[in-house]
């Protein structure tokens, strides 16, 4: 079980004001509108810190509130209340939950959470780009549609591990506070948290996710596999990778298709955006350019293709390579 408080070392702030606290929490984790029954009860803390794609908070208010979050879209939001007891509701689905029951808010609709006085939560943020980059290398597609997490976990024993997962974290960045906040490690932990969502919590990307893993290729969509990674920064054909395999162009399509839900030119899109991303990052504005990583991956219309990749990751090429 997480303690009561696992970050009070990290405090951003303590009000007794409600209309700073709605500011202050509205900074540092999500927009908000809030209703207090007493307001001359409030007592709200807030404790926690940024480690990079995602954030970890503790919340409490000190009195009864009524949240409206509004529609929730570039991220996801992890809870799990450690006291009292709350009501929270993501789109059409709602839940009660109680101490040590954790929700996954996704970007499906208006998000409202009412709490009881005595009710504090420890709050996961991760970025909505951060996990759909992440599932999408492990689909090697692009995603038609965000990520949908069940609320709540049917498995106990998931939440357990997760839950594990935050209290160790939490506990690591709060006894050595200052000695953890690296950028490389943030990210692993980062990978690390999303890796479990990813796999263990249902989500509308599940089965999909399982028939990736458990599902032995055949032959020749494998080889296909194979000699498109290999020849990317060339202009590939479906005729051409036919032909290399050694079956019709129609084989090779019904067997994309079947095995990894996508047609060949999908699979050749997705793996060229995401070798471009992680150029884009990896490189020095000073020292290319994006049309010059666009050509070194066998791009010629920058133009449809930025299109492609803000679709994908959210932002521009260029923006990718400022930041």
């Amino acid at each position: 079980m997480i303690q009561a408080n696992p970050l009070s070392n990290h405090n951003l702030f303590v009000s007794h004001d409600l209309g700073e606290t709605q500011d202050k929490i509205s900074r540092f984790i999500w927009p908000h509108r809030m209703q207090a029954k007493q307001t001359s009860q409030i007592q709200a803390r807030l404790d926690g810190i940024a480690l990079g794609d995602m954030g970890l908070y503790f919340l409490r208010y000190g009195t009864k509130v009524e949240i409206d979050a509004g529609e929730i879209s570039d991220y996801y939001l992890i809870q799990t209340a450690l006291s009292g007891k709350a009501n929270v509701a993501n789109g059409r689905h709602h839940i009660d939950t109680s101490p040590g029951f954790t929700t996954l808010i996704s970007p499906r609709g208006v998000t409202k959470i009412q709490m009881d006085p005595d009710c504090s939560y420890l709050v996961l943020t991760l970025k909505r780009q951060a996990l759909e980059q992440q599932l999408s290398r492990l689909l090697d597609k692009s995603l038609p549609q965000p990520i949908l997490f069940e609320l709540s976990s049917t498995q106990s024993s998931h939440t357990v591990v997760l839950q594990q997962t935050l209290a160790h974290l939490c506990q690591q960045y709060n006894d050595f506070a200052g000695q953890l906040d690296q950028p490389r490690l943030n990210h692993q932990f980062s990978e690390l948290v999303i890796s479990l969502l990813l796999n263990t919590w249902r989500h509308n990307y599940s089965d999909q996710l399982q028939q990736t893993a458990s599902t032995p290729l055949p032959w020749h969509v494998r080889r296909a596999t194979d000699y498109i990674k290999d020849n990317i920064r060339c202009n590939i054909s479906l005729q051409e990778v036919a032909r290399q395999v050694g079956v019709t162009p129609r084989t090779l399509q019904n067997g994309f298709n079947h095995f990894l839900n996508q047609t060949p030119s999908q699979y050749i899109q997705s793996l060229r955006l995401n070798l471009i991303h992680r150029d884009l990052q990896q490189a020095s504005p000073q020292e290319t350019s994006v049309t010059q990583i666009l050509l070194n991956q066998g791009i010629n219309d920058a133009g449809r293709f930025a299109q492609l990749y803000k679709r994908r990751f959210g932002e521009l090429p260029s923006e990718t390579l400022k930041r």
